[in-house]
């Protein structure tokens, strides 16, 4: 029988304010201040309600969205953020070092997953402000907020009761535990992002055996028509000749009517000052290889510089965060000898 947290674990999920890494506000790789369960879910709901709203809400899978693409025109010359085009020594500045012709279908499949990364490479933490729920029929209701890279904070929200798993019997199916697993809780709930709610689930579980455990988390959003995103963290640590080692690894995958159409991993590469982020993506028999970092451009404007290896074509291009006419967010991107623009909300 599923059973509520008893009071006393109820009072420690009911905080004020949890912030993932209080002491900077400068977070070069947001994994490593995810240290419990509860700031495992809120990321998820940060980096999922990121994809969502970035790709359109009606999405089943992000690969089956159609992303926005403004005319020829705007996908011939670079132009600066006030839509005017760029004199031809900047052009020339602009475009050092990067991949001429990159094609549209290179950089949509970059687009699918740009806002997260613009969340995932900018300063500052993941805040996760937990309190009793507004919503009837749950107990907790949790504000996440990321930043963009301006620094304006997009927040999403989830509504979820928390329940004890007691035995075997209680786990549920599709989460295919087996006799060597524990799940000690899990969380039941919806999260909104926009106009629009999802249904989710998360748990956690573990195994151990003599000097190496494994342990995972998994967030599940449901997206319709049995189509839904599963996000599992994955640490395993092993001990030998009194050195552990500890590997860290963050999975999406994107299932379309109960199909896994795309796999997509998610790690930080660090070398000394520098923070790269790398996602590899596996999708209908093929897997590519997306790698972004911070920049300063010529002229001091922050951007993403993005080296990808797409269909064993190695390209290079930067990403601008700016604004359209109507003051809405735009990707624009700017390769050798061109540049286009996609909305952040693919509108």
């Amino acid at each position: 029988m599923k059973k509520i947290f008893t009071a006393l674990t109820i009072v420690a999920v009911l905080v004020a304010l949890t912030v993932f890494a209080a002491c900077t506000p400068d977070v070069t790789n947001k994994f490593e201040t995810i240290d419990s369960a509860e700031e495992f879910y809120a990321y998820g709901v940060a980096s999922i309600g990121t994809l969502l709203s970035s790709n359109g809400a009606e999405s089943s899978a992000l690969q089956t969205v159609a992303l926005s693409q403004t005319d020829g025109n705007d996908c011939d010359r670079p132009q600066d953020g006030t839509g005017n085009q760029y004199g031809s020594g900047q052009q020339e500045q602009q475009s050092q070092g990067l991949t001429d012709n990159v094609t549209e279908e290179q950089i949509n499949e970059v687009n699918e997953y740009i806002a997260l990364v613009e969340g995932l490479l900018s300063n500052g933490t993941i805040t996760s402000q937990v309190t009793q729920s507004d919503m009837e029929g749950y107990s907790y209701k949790n504000v996440v907020s990321i930043k963009d890279f301006n620094g304006e904070t997009i927040s999403y929200t989830m509504y979820y009761n928390t329940v004890e798993v007691a035995d075997k019997d209680d786990h549920d199916d599709k989460f295919e535990l087996d006799d060597e697993q524990e799940q000690t809780f899990r969380i039941e709930g919806v999260m909104v992002v926009g106009q629009e709610s999802y249904a989710v689930q998360g748990y956690e579980k573990s195994e151990s055996e003599q000097d190496e455990s494994e342990s995972e988390s998994v967030f599940r959003v449901e997206l319709g028509n049995d189509s839904f995103i599963v996000l599992n963290r994955e640490q395993e640590s092993e001990t030998e000749h009194g050195v552990t080692e500890t590997e860290d690894k963050f999975v999406y995958s994107f299932y379309q009517q109960g199909r896994l159409v795309e796999r997509t991993e998610v790690e930080y590469e660090q070398e000394e000052d520098e923070t790269e982020l790398v996602m590899t993506v596996t999708s209908n028999g093929t897997t590519d290889v997306l790698r972004f970092e911070e920049e300063l451009n010529y002229n001091g404007e922050k951007c993403i510089r993005v080296y990808a290896d797409i269909d064993g074509q190695q390209i290079s291009f930067r990403v601008f965060v700016t604004v359209d006419e109507q003051g809405q967010p735009v990707y624009r991107y700017v390769y050798g000898n061109g540049s286009c623009d996609h909305h952040r909300y693919g509108k």
